[in-house]
């Protein structure tokens, strides 16, 4: 980590800032711009940044060549329930950073988000009936399809299993937009290291201490496993959602909530099947 990320940290973990929660970081817990010469190696290569016209900045990562996992709320407009126009212009660009990329850029051909997020003409209750928070997951599928090295594997977990033990280490790649930190202008990919917390009685999701920021929803939550029992060293154990907002400016995270989606055997159906 460089000496201004460093600062970062500590400046904002005095503060009150969206670094360190108050219960349970620790020192090694980090944030740390992804460099050019990285974009080839995992997690970085699986991870994509997703643009879409008028909507928003978001985050997602490669389930199949030709599949991106992703939050619903970046292709579903929560208020109404409703998909964004324009999906169908909407591109994924893997392994980018400030518009470097070693790949090439594909154009999304159709989108699926969980039906309890899309609101239909009988749906009455929203956060409930559509926009419900425990299934803000998405598929995108691509016109074009990457090779197999480019897939980052699935570790599926229950909160009643212990799969996931409170304190077990988790990092999250995405591309914030953050005006705390010089250099987040949504196109640069960061890289955080921290914790899952040990809340078992949530089922849907994995609280974790580690750095978020807007752009960053849809990221991958992952952790390093060197026997590769989901196929790869860097598996998937989330889906990134959200932070909660901060108390004086609602545009930026605060210094409590972040959960990411839970990665369940039924989660991971829905991304590899859709």
């Amino acid at each position: 980590m460089t000496r201004t990320l460093r600062l970062l940290v500590a400046l904002l973990a005095a503060a009150g800032g969206i670094i360190v929660t108050e219960t349970s970081a620790s020192a090694a817990d980090e944030i740390r711009f992804v460099q050019t010469s990285e974009l080839t190696r995992s997690p970085n290569r699986n991870t994509v940044r997703i643009d879409v016209p008028d909507g928003p900045r978001c985050t997602g990562f490669l389930v199949r060549g030709n599949k991106v996992a992703t939050s619903a709320h970046c292709i579903v407009n929560v208020s109404t329930g409703r998909p964004f126009p324009n999906l169908t212009r909407a591109i994924v660009r893997p392994g980018s950073t400030a518009g470097t990329s070693p790949y090439r850029s594909c154009r999304v051909q159709r989108t699926w988000a969980h039906p309890h997020f899309v609101r239909t003409a009988a749906d009455t209750t929203p956060g409930v009936h559509w926009s419900n928070p425990n299934y803000d997951y998405a598929v995108l599928t691509l016109e074009c399809t990457y090779a197999g090295y480019m897939v980052m594997g699935l570790r599926t977990s229950t909160f009643i299993g212990g799969e996931l033990p409170g304190g077990t280490r988790v990092g999250l790649n995405g591309f914030p937009q953050d005006r705390r930190l010089d250099g987040a202008d949504s196109t640069r990919m960061v890289r955080s290291t921290g914790s899952a917390r040990a809340l078992a009685s949530y089922p849907f999701h994995i609280y974790y201490t580690n750095y978020n920021a807007p752009g960053m929803s849809g990221g991958p939550l992952w952790t390093y496993d060197r026997t590769a029992s989901c196929g790869s060293t860097f598996c998937a154990v989330g889906i990134n959602r959200e932070c909660a907002p901060s108390s004086s400016d609602p545009t930026l995270c605060g210094n409590g909530m972040r959960r990411a989606i839970r990665i369940t055997p039924r989660v991971a159906r829905d991304l590899l099947s859709h």
